[in-house]
Formats: C-alpha cells, sequence, structure tokens
C-alpha cells in the first residue's frame, strides 16, 4: 500500500473510531468492477454491525485532513447509525445508500 494511500485509510479509521469509541472497525479491501475500500464497525450492546464503503474516486481526490473534515461534515457516523442493516458508500459527490 502506498503511503499516501495508507494515511487516507488511517484517516478514516480514526474518525470511526472516534465516532463508535470501544466498537471494533475492521478495514479490507474490495474489488469488483472498481476498488473499494471497505469498514466494518461492529459493537454496542447488541453487536450491531455497520459497513461503509468508500470509492476510489474519494481517495484519489482527497488528502487525510480533508477526509477526516468531509466525514464530519456529512455526519457518516450519523448516518451509518441511521441506515440499518445497509451499508453505505462514500463517493467524491456524497453519501449513498446501498439497498
Amino acid at each position: 500500500m502506498r503511503e499516501a494511500e495508507s494515511s487516507r485509510i488511517a484517516a478514516i479509521q480514526g474518525y470511526l473510531v472516534r465516532k463508535f469509541p470501544g466498537w471494533t472497525v475492521d478495514h479490507h479491501q474490495e474489488t469488483t468492477d472498481t476498488k473499494l475500500e471497505v469498514f466494518t464497525i461492529i459493537g454496542g450492546p447488541t453487536s450491531q454491525t455497520f459497513k461503509v464503503k468508500f470509492a476510489g474516486d474519494f481517495l484519489e481526490e482527497c488528502d487525510p485532513p480533508q477526509i477526516e473534515q468531509i466525514l464530519e461534515q456529512w455526519q457518516v457516523g450519523d448516518f451509518l447509525k441511521l441506515s440499518g442493516f445497509w451499508p453505505i458508500l462514500v463517493t467524491r459527490a456524497g453519501l449513498h445508500s446501498l439497498r
């Protein structure tokens, strides 16, 4: 993993850990037609599971401080909590539910 990509992943991880304190945040890469960075967040009183996927365009166009700022502005943590079982996709254009 390139250093720039690694720092972007760390920025996302840091944001999710702050928004979900005490929860487990796992990361893996998913490749279908495009490469996605996938984070699974597990915890809470009922061992809830949330999943958020980050598109390459979002990661390529944002540096780590921008990533954290955008995730905060878009309230990704709150959006995940409201999404229930459905994963969300983060692209440069915004948040998308993957129902």
